[in-house]
C-alpha cells in the first residue's frame, strides 16, 4: 500500500494554504492517518480544510519535539478530534526555554495542555510501535546537550536551567515498499535545498560577474563576456588579461 505524505503547514505557503513558523505533516500509511506535529497555532486545521481533509479522520498524532512551533496546535486538534491519541516522548514536559545572557523565553508546549488533556496524551519510551509499520524512535545520539548549549536552548529543572539534551525528541519511522522513511530525512532534504538556494542568492546578489563567461582573443588574452536581456553579446575588453 502506498505511503503518502502531505505537508499541512510550514513556513513556505502555497495557495490555497497559509504558512507560519511551524510544521505539520499528515501521513497516510497502511490504512492509518497519522498527524506529525500540529504547527504553531490552529492554522493546520484551516489548511486541512482547504485541502479537503478532516481532522476527525486522523487516527493518531505524534509530536516530534516539545517546542511551540510544532506543538501549539495540539489544543485545536483535541477540540476537533474527540478520540485520537497524541503520542509524546516520556520526557516531554512544559519546560523548554531559549536563553540569551540574562534573558529567557518560554518556547515549550502550551501551558496546561499535559494536564487538561492527560486522557488523550500518551507518553512513550524506547522504540514504540505506533501502528502497522509505523514506529516512534527516540534519540540515541550521545552528547546532544552540547548542541542545546550552542543553540541557547534549555530545559527548566529543579537545579535551574540546564542545556537541552533533546530527550523530548522522537522520529516517526515508516516501513514502505522502498524501505524505511524517516521524518528527519525529508526535513534534512528540505533544509539542504533551502541552504543551497540561500547560498546561490547570496552569490548572485554579491557577485557582479554572475552569469558571465570567458572570451579569449587571438593573441591569447581573455576577458569576461555575457549576453544582455535582449540577447546582445558584450565583452569587457578593458579587462583583458594574458593567460
Amino acid at each position: 500500500m502506498q505511503t503518502k505524505l502531505t505537508v499541512i503547514v510550514d513556513n513556505i505557503p502555497q495557495e490555497p494554504l497559509h504558512g507560519e513558523w511551524g510544521l505539520s505533516i499528515l501521513a497516510a500509511h497502511r490504512g492509518s492517518s497519522i498527524l506529525i506535529d500540529a504547527g504553531a497555532s490552529g492554522l493546520f486545521a484551516e489548511n486541512m480544510r482547504a485541502l479537503g481533509l478532516s481532522i476527525r479522520d486522523v487516527d493518531c498524532a505524534m509530536l516530534s519535539h516539545a517546542h511551540y512551533d510544532h506543538a501549539n496546535g495540539m489544543v485545536r486538534f483535541f477540540q476537533e478530534n474527540a478520540t485520537a491519541k497524541f503520542y509524546l516522548r516520556e520526557s516531554a514536559q512544559e519546560n523548554c526555554y531559549a536563553r540569551y545572557l540574562i534573558f529567557r523565553k518560554y518556547i515549550g508546549l502550551s501551558r496546561h495542555v499535559l494536564t487538561d488533556y492527560k486522557d488523550r496524551i500518551v507518553h512513550v519510551s524506547g522504540d514504540y510501535l505506533l501502528s502497522d509499520g509505523a514506529y516512534l524512535i527516540g534519540h540515541k545520539t550521545p552528547g546532544l546537550s552540547q548542541i542545546g548549549k550552542r543553540e541557547r536552548m534549555y530545559q527548566k529543572t529543579p537545579r535551574g536551567l540546564v542545556p537541552d539534551d533533546f530527550s523530548h525528541e522522537q522520529s516517526l519511522v515508516l516501513e514502505t515498499d522502498k524501505g524505511l522513511w524517516r521524518r528527519e530525512h525529508a526535513l534534512q532534504l528540505v533544509d539542504n535545498v533551502k541552504k543551497a538556494i540561500d547560498e546561490l542568492n547570496t552569490f548572485v546578489v554579491g557577485n557582479d560577474n554572475f552569469g558571465k563567461g570567458i572570451s579569449t582573443s587571438q593573441d591569447g588574452r581573455r576577458c569576461l563576456c555575457w549576453l544582455d536581456g535582449d540577447g546582445n553579446f558584450h565583452e569587457d575588453k578593458e579587462a583583458y588579461e594574458f593567460i
